[in-house]
């Protein structure tokens, strides 16, 4: 269905009348974004609860979505490293190396600029395996926490003029951006992938802890007089939640080129996710650069699970 959103009684019903077992509400946007990027597609859907046609279910809270999220999380990774242990042989030898990246990088001894270690078992494993670019955004993420609630000090007859100012009382740091997720995950299951993005003056730590992980950072765009882009987040004790977002070098991005990208008679694989406002030049990449530059491109939608509803009799898990 075009979602995300709900189905309405008369509509879940309609659905059962059709045949229907499973009812996916992102699948739609998702399989028309792969097909203009012209990418294979498939989709790994778990449920989460019944749609409202079941007479004898609760209704559906956030506590019940969000704890059956959580299993279906875990279900997925389970899924998706099976899924690679059964792949090729070059699978998995990317495995193996994987899980000796993740021991390092877990001890904090991950490579370092000029050492060898997992650096050299990547070259290795990588001799004969398509080179990978991930696009997309890189971020900081600082989450605040308010010990009160916010309603408490906005004042409905002075909304014309507001100047508001809260003391928080913890601040959480993370790293963050679509991108450098996809490329640690990929690294962790023992892929070499490239970053292709923009960052700013203050990435050095966030480079290094990525080339740490077997991340390379070579095609990201250093942008001297900016900031890396950054969420910041209040949430006060009502899970309200006043936020900022600075672009910062995020800007920049529309000087990036595939086409500057150097060959060395590998194949190369780009996974994208990039913004859809504007803020990046098209999507990059086009189908049509992809083509010129003999790349083959994937996309990769935010990490959430696809909420789902069953009409079959069985208690949905």
């Amino acid at each position: 269905m075009e979602g995300p959103q709900f189905s309405t009684l008369a509509e879940s019903k309609l659905y059962r009348s059709w045949g229907m077992d499973i009812i996916g509400m992102t699948n739609l946007q998702e399989a028309k974004l792969a097909r203009e990027a012209e990418i294979c597609y498939a989709t790994i859907a778990l449920v989460t609860d019944y749609d409202c046609w079941h007479p004898d279910h609760d209704s559906v809270t956030v506590e019940m979505v969000m704890s059956t999220l959580s299993t279906n999380a875990a279900t997925a990774q389970q899924i998706i490293a099976g899924a690679v242990e059964r792949a090729a042989v070059r699978a998995d030898v990317r495995v193996r190396v994987g899980a000796e990246v993740r021991a390092r990088h877990a001890a904090g001894d991950g490579a370092r600029p000029g050492q060898e270690g997992s650096r050299a078992d990547h070259r290795q494993a990588h001799s004969v395996i398509m080179k990978l670019i991930v696009t997309g955004s890189i971020a900081f993420d600082y989450l605040m926490s308010f010990p009160g609630k916010f309603t408490e000090h906005i004042l409905p007859e002075h909304l014309q003029r507001v100047s508001l100012s809260f003391l928080v009382d913890s601040m959480d740091k993370r790293r963050g951006g679509c991108a450098p997720n996809i490329a640690y995950t990929l690294a962790l299951l023992g892929e070499r992938p490239y970053l292709m993005a923009t960052a700013g003056q203050d990435f050095k730590d966030y480079g290094e802890w990525l080339q740490a992980a077997g991340v390379d950072i070579s095609l990201v765009h250093h942008v001297p007089d900016k900031f890396t882009a950054s969420f910041f987040c209040s949430t006060d004790t009502e899970n309200n939640q006043i936020a900022s977002f600075y672009i910062g070098a995020m800007a920049n991005a529309s000087e990036l080129s595939l086409r500057t990208v150097e060959r060395s008679g590998a194949r190369h694989h780009l996974a994208e996710r990039s913004r859809r406002d504007g803020a990046v030049r098209g999507r990059v990449p086009r189908a049509a650069a992809c083509r010129s530059s003999s790349i083959r491109a994937s996309s990769a939608r935010g990490c959430r699970a696809t909420n789902c509803a069953t009409a079959s009799p069985a208690r949905a898990s």
